[in-house]
């Protein structure tokens, strides 16, 4: 990898636990307008996808190996405010749970937030801090979902966003409370979200146990996914899984933040 010219990260693709592959995917694309790309409930894992937005629907037997179970919240960032209120519509008319409705929130997003069969939550936002003028912002004729955002529980937001821009090379791209308690990182297309916490939200150390993952950050080749660990690995870098081929047709590693958030990154074992 030249370090002069970086790899860059295409949108994360969450990881969405379910009871019944299936069913799940069946509320996806007919209440939420996803397209369905491949799999089934047989073999435990099913790819939806919704323009630049694509999620993995998997089943216990599935995530086994690793143990990662729901309900999980995952972030859709859309391209205005207009927008938000567009997809809100749909979806409760399509008669999707909603939690909560759109809101512009001290942060500088407006959100709202769905969820689906199994409880899994879906925060639908728009970052206005970026809307300068009064002039109207420009729409594509059809609404895509641009990116999605991991949320991570953290211990304290400066170390936790130190370790991710000093060791992961992401930048932050803002940091809200005062003291903070609230932030979010960013790496090309990749977002995690920071959010302070002052219990424990995992029992003992079910993470570990259980293999918890809380992201799942993809590369486009077998060669970025190699030199991505072995940047890491000079960084110093935690491993709680070193890179190994799975027998799914993936090459992954699994990092642990100073929080013990378990982030899982994976490119195809051939390019």
């Amino acid at each position: 990898m030249n370090p002069g010219n970086p790899m860059t990260f295409p949108p994360p693709v969450p990881e969405i636990p379910a009871a019944n592959v299936d069913k799940a995917a069946v509320y996806y694309v007919n209440t939420l307008g996803f397209t369905f790309d491949w799999g089934d409930d047989q073999g435990g894992i099913a790819g939806i996808s919704r323009g630049n937005c694509r999620l993995f629907i998997t089943n216990r037997s599935f995530r086994e190996s690793y143990g990662n179970m729901g309900p999980i919240l995952f972030w859709l960032n859309l391209n205005s405010k207009a927008e938000v209120d567009e997809l809100f519509a749909q979806w409760k008319a399509a008669q999707a749970k909603i939690v909560s409705e759109p809101e512009d929130k001290p942060w500088k997003l407006r959100e709202f937030t769905a969820a689906d069969l199994d409880g899994n939550l879906i925060r639908v936002f728009y970052d206005f801090r970026s809307d300068m003028t009064d002039e109207p912002r420009q729409t594509t004729p059809r609404l895509i979902l641009n990116s999605i955002s991991a949320q991570l529980f953290v211990a304290n937001i400066k170390s936790s966003c130190d370790f991710y821009t000093n060791k992961l090379g992401f930048a932050v791209e803002f940091i809200y409370g005062d003291p903070p308690y609230y932030g979010q990182v960013i790496r090309d297309n990749a977002r995690l979200a920071l959010r302070l916490v002052f219990e424990p939200v995992f029992v003992g150390d079910v993470r570990k146990r259980e293999h918890l993952l809380s992201a799942s950050i993809t590369v486009n080749t077998a060669n970025e996914i190699k030199q991505l660990f072995l940047s890491y690995q000079a960084s110093g870098v935690s491993f709680y899984q070193a890179l190994k081929k799975e027998p799914w047709g993936a090459t992954t590693f699994i990092v642990s933040d100073p929080d013990e958030n378990l982030i899982l990154f994976a490119g195809p074992v051939a390019d």
